[in-house]
């Protein structure tokens, strides 16, 4: 069985003016600290949007997310 390790999040639009040093692009690691991100499918973009805004202290006009998978031996 896969499991989703990573999350990549790309083409991250931020809403904040002359700040160069956010980041475009975040790659997250799926740990137990994080895990809650995919607690429900139907509200994950809405966990990431939030989890986004609270690590970098911005809001943002949108993103695009991959999941990387990896086989659990299962």
């Amino acid at each position: 069985m896969k499991k989703i390790v990573k999350l990549l999040v790309t083409d991250i639009i931020w809403d904040a003016k002359a700040h160069a040093d956010l980041p475009g692009r975040v790659v997250i690691d799926i740990n137990d600290s994080n895990a809650h991100l995919l607690d429900d499918i139907d509200d994950a973009a809405d966990a990431l949007s939030d989890w986004l805004s609270d690590e970098y202290g911005y809001c943002h006009k949108g993103f695009c997310v991959q999941c990387v998978y990896e086989d659990d031996g299962e």
